[in-house]
């Protein structure tokens, strides 16, 4: 029997950097979806691999569910192809659990446990780190559920984020519990059990049906090999999957959504896509022999105009094929403006989609200058010339051209929605308000139209053309000196979830401090390049 092992390691990413520059470059390991379902559709289609390992690396990780759902799904189809799945961890967490029970053997380490306290989200709250450096921080918003920017507003949880939150973990438990319990024939009351805190050893596991066998990985290729089995070697990716005269691209639209015509690398917001750099790669789609197009958005969002710069040449590509929506793990905001104008949306039933409202916010770091020494003037000609400038606070007639603009954005994102989805604005207007929905609680909603993976996705494309074939090739790609190409052995481990910029509930991780410390450094360079893209992103987040 041939065999083929794949090991899950590094941070989830849906594809590789869109950005160009040494600044990609991470020794850090990356998870890459799209590699990854290359890689399952060669196996699900060769006839000899009959049997799969799945090893999960203790640097694996995806910070939100709906990463875990799109791995579980392709080994639910490989197992429904015939193929005998294998999953090790040296100890299992939730992750484990749910990727685990689609496979028939479960193994773990000797050493190992079994634990899954629940789920949680964890904040950071800057606003008193912030006032202690002088910095200030005026917030414009539509409405109170949208929340992207209560991290420099706040100290602990509001009631609205709060109740998003737990509406949303609850779901990612349901579905947790839902797919584990059926596939594992374990109770609820069991799952309940190591939710109280308990750990399990592994003999506990194998007792009550979490774990077929306890060995270790190495044992397990000696026992292999002693049966004769054979490793089946890596074939080359191509960036593709299924075979056909019929192009069906696949294009991935990752990250923050800017302004301008260069995809950006902030200290502070991660990898930003330009709005018009992204609407030329869908324009070559339009304009090529192309049937379909199927977009995959992992986005938390950002400009409005750069959003309905995509979202424009969506509406155009549709008029010419179908553009069939795949939603990531994210789709919120600026990537559900987008989202609207394809023919069909396809969501997991724990993607973060929805926040339909707008938030911006304006930074004044004039009195932490003053501190340091550094006093700051300007010359213009013009009262607004220094409209937005982060070495002064905003006047009165600023913050009411601002919130003018704000109210004028939200209602057309209402417009946007209601046209895209055939709602009445009223009922538009009723679930939004910047409320974040999981895809489940969307399709509710009428905000998306079928649950189902990028897979699910793709095939619902080739029924659209009347086709049961077709090549589908990932993208974009953005071509890579010989200099990068080797520094960019792992591709960089940051996601659109990894930095301060996260959209309504996600992780923070930002210092403040060492921020503010760059900024003065590097004599305000950072701030013009990040203050600039956190303002961009924060219309519409």
């Amino acid at each position: 029997m041939r065999y083929f092992e794949l090991t899950l390691s590094g941070s989830y990413r849906e594809t590789s950097s869109q950005v160009k520059g040494l600044s990609s470059a991470s020794s850090t390991p990356v998870f890459q979806l799209d590699r990854f379902l290359e890689r399952f559709d060669q196996i699900q289609r060769s006839g000899r691999i009959q049997r799969v390992i799945i090893v999960r690396d203790a640097g694996f990780s995806s910070r939100l569910p709906a990463g875990l759902e799109a791995i579980r799904r392709a080994l639910v189809r490989l197992r429904e192809a015939g193929k005998e799945l294998v999953y090790y961890a040296e100890d299992y967490r939730f992750e484990d659990m749910f990727l685990a029970s689609a496979c028939r053997t479960r193994l773990i380490h000797p050493e190992g446990n079994i634990s899954f306290p629940g789920v949680s989200r964890n904040y950071l709250y800057f606003k008193k780190s912030l006032s202690k450096h002088s910095v200030s921080v005026e917030v414009f918003r539509r409405e109170h559920y949208k929340s992207a920017a209560d991290m420099f507003t706040e100290d602990h949880v509001n009631q609205f984020e709060r109740q998003q939150t737990e509406r949303f973990l609850q779901t990612a438990l349901n579905r947790f519990t839902t797919a584990v319990s059926s596939d594992l024939l374990v109770t609820e009351t069991e799952i309940e059990e190591l939710m109280q805190g308990r750990f399990f050893t592994p003999d506990e596991g194998v007792d009550h049906g979490w774990i077929t066998h306890v060995t270790d990985i190495v044992s397990y290729r000696d026992e292999l090999q002693q049966q004769k089995d054979r490793k089946a070697k890596k074939k080359k990716l191509h960036e593709r999957i299924d075979r056909g005269r019929v192009k069906i691209p696949v294009l991935f639209l990752e990250g923050a959504i800017v302004d301008g015509t260069e995809n950006k690398r902030g200290l502070i917001t991660g990898q930003n896509i330009s709005g018009e750099w992204f609407a030329g790669k869908i324009a070559e789609i339009r304009k090529s022999r192309a049937k379909a197009l199927v977009l995959r958005i992992n986005s938390p969002g950002g400009s409005a105009a750069a959003s309905e710069v995509i979202r424009a040449e969506v509406v155009r590509t549709a008029a010419k094929m179908p553009v069939i929506v795949s939603m990531g793990p994210v789709a919120a905001s600026g990537g559900y403006w987008i989202a609207c104008a394809a023919n069909k949306i396809f969501a997991h039933k724990t993607t973060v989609t929805g926040s339909i409202g707008v938030v911006s916010l304006y930074f004044c770091i004039r009195d932490f200058l003053r501190k340091q020494g550094i006093t700051a003037d300007v010359v213009k000609a013009g009262d607004f010339a220094d409209f937005g400038s982060a070495l002064r606070k905003l006047s009165s007639r600023e913050r009411n051209e601002i919130e003018q603009q704000i109210e004028r954005i939200y209602q057309r994102f209402i417009r946007i929605v209601s046209d895209g989805r055939s709602m009445d604005a009223m009922r538009v207007r009723e679930i939004a308000g910047g409320r974040v929905y999981s895809g489940e609680e969307a399709l509710s909603h009428g905000l998306v139209d079928e649950i189902g993976d990028l897979s699910d996705a793709i095939d619902h494309a080739k029924r659209c053309v009347d086709v049961t074939h077709a090549k589908s090739c990932f993208g974009p790609r953005v071509k890579r000196s010989f200099i990068e190409r080797q520094l960019q052995g792992s591709r960089y481990a940051h996601t659109a979830f990894a930095s301060a910029l996260q959209t309504d509930g996600m992780a923070i991780r930002f210092n403040p401090e060492m921020a503010l410390q760059e900024i003065l450094q590097t004599h305000g360079k950072v701030l013009a390049l990040d203050l600039e893209l956190y303002q961009q992103l924060l219309d519409p987040q």
